[in-house]
């Protein structure tokens, strides 16, 4: 027998093994002008140990390059030290806006001098560039939570309504979406600062309400899969994206809730 379409035995580790614990052991790294300014505001209300004004981008979480038009001689060396390490880096031009070599277009945000640093674009650029580790980030860094979330719950979502509509998955989605989903709310508790369990019994208090959730919607939207018309990629890329959304915002509600509390 398998409920829900698991393996025997795989539903019983998922509720007794423990989440993988989400640490931060490395800062990010802001360097240029007004790099000690940059650094007090993303610190604010957190570890400030996570926050390193100057220093070298191999041991950066992420890399923070405040520019002023082109990059100087030093700070060229160390975007090339981060491209050749796989640092990953975010811009923040403060000049006029150009393309910077060995920073994507994508990651960098634009500050007209005198406007003060855009910190939730900021903030959004460094979820975005920072993958897995922005979670252990965001846990100790009230001002990148918000960012942190709402990029680990639309890559979740992403990734869910992936896995629904791929054509070589046949009849075996939940067992693959299930350790997804269960992953994000770890992630996604942690980056809100609402703490990671430790140890199974923990884990399983604190965990249970939302893993429940996440099989019944995981039944119900293979019921209703399974009962809409034609029942194909769209269908299931829709039901599977849309249910694992719902869990990572709920996840985001019940950890902000948790921790007003505290």
């Amino acid at each position: 027998m398998k409920p829900l379409g698991l393996p025997p035995g795989a539903l019983l580790r998922l509720l007794r093994e423990p989440p993988a614990p989400v640490v931060a052991s490395a800062p990010i790294v802001v360097v240029g002008p007004l790099s000690a300014q940059l650094s007090r505001s993303l610190a604010a209300g957190g570890d400030a140990a996570l926050v390193r004004d100057g220093g070298g981008a191999g041991d950066a979480a992420v890399l923070l390059c405040v520019l002023a038009g082109d990059p100087t001689p030093e700070q060229s060396d160390m975007l090339r030290e981060a491209l050749r390490k796989g640092t990953p880096v975010v811009g923040v031009q403060t000049g006029a806006p150009r393309d910077i070599p060995f920073i994507p277009a994508g990651s960098i945000v634009d500050c007209p001098p005198g406007s003060g640093f855009p910190i939730d674009r900021i903030a959004d650029a460094i979820a975005a560039t920072a993958g897995h580790g922005a979670a252990g980030l965001a846990a100790r860094l009230p001002a990148l939570r918000g960012a942190v979330v709402r990029t680990l719950v639309g890559r979740g979502a992403a990734r869910a309504a992936a896995i629904a509509a791929a054509p070589w998955v046949r009849g075996a989605h939940l067992p693959l979406l299930l350790p997804l989903q269960a992953g994000l709310l770890r992630d996604v508790s942690a980056a809100s600062g609402g703490g990671v369990p430790e140890g199974p019994l923990v884990a399983g208090t604190r965990v249970r309400p939302e893993l429940g959730v996440a099989l019944f919607t995981g039944l119900v939207g293979r019921r209703l899969a399974r009962s809409l018309p034609g029942n194909g990629a769209p269908v299931r890329a829709l039901i599977a994206g849309g249910a694992t959304l719902a869990l990572g915002v709920l996840a985001a509600a019940r950890a902000s809730s948790g921790r007003a509390e505290r």
